[in-house]
């Protein structure tokens, strides 16, 4: 945008003055040609006129020397315009030059700036995302606390209520085997007191009678 400004200003300043200097001289260029042949066809007519004259010799001298300063005259005119044209183009690629790293200048000044802004408000945003970040995690940190002691809790009640049910468990299996070793030695003396009882001989039975 900066650029386009520059160069709507550049186009309505300098390029106007350029447009009348070059219209100036080659307005110059044109007098010095006419000069010259108004010049050319003065000489013709002097010595169109010398020729009847009765010291034509003289004459043609005297023309012919007039003749030669008013063309040296309009030479060193056209030298000087020339000089004057030289400068006027070399100042003008001079101003061109300055004038493109003006502008080069300007578009990098802000390619620099909207850099700048750019690694600012990415910094900026950062920064707040980070203080989002540490104020979510303050303001959850009362929830996470109860939630760890609410966990740590249920897993108190369910190792106590495990031990409670191993243990009961563990009387219920004691109290089996107790049972069985109890059956197993009342069995173990009821085969032992039948062994020690003496054999009675075997009574057989009367015979029917007839």
């Amino acid at each position: 945008m900066r650029y386009f400004l520059f160069c709507l200003l550049l186009a309505a300043g300098v390029l106007p003055a350029m447009a009348q200097t070059a219209s100036a001289t080659d307005a110059e260029r044109s007098r010095i040609a006419a000069e010259r042949s108004q010049a050319a066809a003065s000489f013709a007519e002097r010595e169109a006129g010398c020729y009847r004259k009765f010291a034509v010799v003289d004459c043609l001298n005297a023309a012919r020397v007039q003749r030669r300063e008013r063309l040296s005259d309009l030479r060193r005119q056209e030298l000087s315009l020339n000089d004057s044209e030289r400068k006027r183009r070399s100042s003008e690629r001079v101003t061109s030059i300055e004038e493109r790293n003006s502008a080069q200048k300007q578009e990098d000044g802000a390619a620099q700036r909207a850099e700048a802004v750019v690694r600012r408000r990415e910094k900026e945003a950062g920064l707040a995302q980070r203080a989002a970040e540490r104020a979510l995690t303050q303001a959850s940190a009362p929830a996470r606390a109860a939630r760890t002691r609410k966990q740590a809790g249920e897993h108190t009640s369910s190792t106590h209520a495990a031990r409670e049910q191993r243990a009961h468990d563990a009387a219920g299996e004691q109290r089996r085997y107790d049972e069985r070793q109890l059956e197993a030695k009342e069995h173990r003396d009821k085969v032992a007191k039948r062994l020690a009882e003496p054999q009675r001989p075997e009574v057989k039975p009367l015979p029917v009678p007839p």
